[in-house]
């Protein structure tokens, strides 16, 4: 069988099991991906943030509406997506428009992480300079006392959703059989 006819013609069905497929092969981290934001100007930035979820309407990551990256999206509402892992020669690009969305679905995420990843996401002001470590130390601290057993409730600036709209490139054939899918 040819590798083009191993490929599933719906571009997140082909995703989904290449997901997988890295996964059962432990690939570290196989939800990290890099992504790539502009300004309005056209001055691009990347950074590597965690798949949340994805499906027929888009792929899901959450992010700091105050951080660059959100007031990148603002600005310029296109973004692009890296998967690569490496041990099994794939990549994965995806492009497109994003879109926020509802806070009733952060606050639904919000409440499944770990406490203290709430007190971590609410005393963080995503790409703005701190004083120093031990001030966001003691903010650390005193919002997590105050919590006590939790949960925190959504912060305004963070973490807010975003989903592109766009879906995965149609896979060309590569010589080397790393596949943009």
């Amino acid at each position: 069988m040819s590798f083009e006819a191993d490929l599933d013609p719906e571009p997140v069905a082909q995703f989904s099991r290449w997901f997988a497929d890295a996964q059962a092969a432990g690939v570290p981290q196989s939800e990290a991906m890099v992504l790539a934001t502009a300004t309005a100007e056209g001055r691009p930035s990347a950074r590597m943030v965690l798949l949340k979820g994805w499906g027929a309407e888009g792929f899901v990551w959450f992010t700091g509406y105050d951080s660059r990256k959100g007031a990148e999206l603002s600005a310029n509402p296109s973004a692009a997506l890296l998967f690569f892992w490496q041990p099994m020669g794939r990549q994965v690009r995806i492009e497109g428009a994003v879109e926020r969305t509802t806070r009733q679905e952060s606050e639904v995420y919000f409440q499944t992480r770990p406490l203290g990843s709430q007190v971590a996401a609410a005393i963080s002001l995503q790409s703005h300079p701190i004083a120093s470590r031990a001030e966001l130390e003691a903010a650390y601290a005193a919002l997590a006392e105050e919590a006590g057993e939790g949960p925190l409730p959504l912060p305004e600036q963070t973490p807010a959703v975003v989903m592109t709209t766009g879906l995965p490139e149609p896979p060309p054939v590569a010589a080397t059989l790393k596949v943009v899918l």
